[in-house]
């Protein structure tokens, strides 16, 4: 095993739906307040531009920036933020599928390589999608451990 070279993988967006998941929650969450389609899109580049900059900016754990993502992004088209609406948002990070073919090319690699993953994520986060995953990675490294997130 020492002697496997590593391979390592982003985990949202590469292997997982992070973004589809979580802009479709913010969709539904959107048009149950208001039927006004301008503000799903408004309230959806409100939130991946706040969570690009929260990222850039002082290290918060990715759940705090997804909340102040979302509450940036609810301000932005004027609507009524309830504690189950973050909770859901959360939650489709959590459950984000993994893309169709990652547990097969991944299964296929673990007989070669060390496999790992670096995210973005943290503990209490990135478990459910492992688990989703299905595959058993040899290291997973996280900002919240390393106290910053990847460009």
């Amino acid at each position: 095993m020492k002697n496997k070279p590593w391979l390592t993988f982003d985990c949202y967006d590469t292997l997982v739906r992070y973004t589809e998941s979580k802009t479709y929650t913010l969709k539904q969450l959107v048009q149950e307040k208001s039927d006004d389609v301008e503000k799903i899109e408004k309230a959806r580049s409100v939130f991946e531009k706040t969570e690009r900059e929260l990222q850039l900016g002082p290290f918060m754990v990715l759940n705090e920036v997804i909340h102040k993502s979302f509450k940036s992004a609810m301000q932005a088209v004027n609507l009524e933020i309830l504690p189950e609406d973050v909770e859901k948002i959360i939650y489709s990070i959590k459950n984000a599928d993994p893309f169709p073919d990652v547990f097969d090319a991944l299964s296929a690699l673990k007989d070669d390589y060390r496999l790992a993953i670096l995210s973005n994520s943290q503990p209490d986060v990135i478990r459910y999608n492992i688990d989703k995953i299905g595959i058993e990675f040899d290291a997973v490294v996280l900002a919240s451990e390393a106290k910053c997130y990847k460009p």
